[in-house]
């Protein structure tokens, strides 16, 4: 797959309010989240967090994180995972998610 830059008039992310307008809520209970921009509700939709199960010594967590974030980094996709492709068919490899 290839990419090129996405030029500012032919994205809607670039445009509208300020980040300190906009905000999303996440009801882990509910397995959704709300986007908001203004108040205004702009997304709806459900989600799949992560587990909250116990972790092993040295293994890596799963369990979504809770709190107040500041978006850093925006992306098409992102390989979620750590890379080591086995054949366990518990293992956490999901490559290509949408940012």
């Amino acid at each position: 797959m290839h990419f090129r830059p996405i030029q500012p008039k032919e994205s809607p992310h670039f445009s509208g309010p300020p980040f300190s307008a906009k905000r999303i809520d996440v009801n882990l209970g509910k397995q959704e989240l709300t986007a908001y921009e203004n108040d205004n509700v702009v997304l709806h939709t459900t989600i799949s967090s992560g587990l909250s199960t116990a972790v092993p010594l040295g293994a890596i967590p799963t369990k979504t994180p809770t709190g107040k974030f500041n978006v850093q980094v925006k992306m098409p996709s992102k390989h979620m995972g750590d890379g080591n492709l086995t054949s366990d068919t518990n293992a956490y490899e999901l490559p290509g998610c949408p940012g």
